[in-house]
């Protein structure tokens, strides 16, 4: 699903509450070289694997978890 995706893609920090979110903002706002290399991470991973075709195509993007 879009954790699986988001965590793939290096351009995300994936956090279980909110302490943890609070933590991951105030790193990347202190950080601007972690900031570029997540921003880099994600546009290479959405040039080299997400064609609309391939996203498309993944149906495990589009399950909901009940």
């Amino acid at each position: 699903g879009p954790d699986r995706l988001l965590a793939d893609s290096g351009a995300a920090i994936l956090v279980d509450d909110d302490r943890e979110f609070r933590l991951a903002v105030e790193g990347l706002l202190a950080d601007e070289s972690s900031r570029a290399e997540m921003g880099a991470a994600g546009r290479r991973y959405a040039v080299e694997k997400c064609s609309a075709r391939d996203f498309l195509a993944d149906a495990s993007l589009f399950s909901v978890n009940r």
